[in-house]
């Protein structure tokens, strides 16, 4: 289906964990599926995290939200937003910035911290 610009595309949600619980893994695979959860850091100034495990990555086990199938682009068509989802609350969400045609690849610039990026981010960057 095609969209116009400010669409919504696409939610984020998974298991909330608080910046503290949040441990980086060595290995970039481990945390490929997480994200900062948009919402304004709390009383210690930590964000909290959003985190899919690794068994629910695969559509087949976990389709409530999609967002996490966007693939990283330094000229995307897509951008992360805060919005209001009825079942999950506040949520990362996903929204066109140009209009796409039905089928097109929704992109979005993981505006990772060059210091903390994967090898593939850097490399591209």
């Amino acid at each position: 289906k095609s969209v116009t610009t400010d669409s919504i595309l696409a939610f984020y949600n998974g298991i909330r964990l608080a910046g503290k619980e949040c441990v980086q893994s060595e290995n970039w695979e481990d945390d490929a599926y997480k994200i900062m959860d948009l919402l304004p850091p709390d009383d210690t100034g930590e964000s909290d995290v959003l985190d899919i495990p690794y068994e629910y990555q695969n559509t087949k086990h976990y389709s409530a939200s999609l967002a996490h199938k966007a693939n990283h682009s330094f000229k995307p068509n897509s951008k992360f937003c805060l919005c209001y989802h009825p079942r999950f609350g506040p949520v990362p969400t996903l929204i066109s910035v140009q209009p796409l045609q039905g089928g097109s690849e929704v992109l979005v610039n993981y505006e990772y911290a060059y210091d903390e990026a994967p090898p593939w981010y850097t490399a591209l960057h």
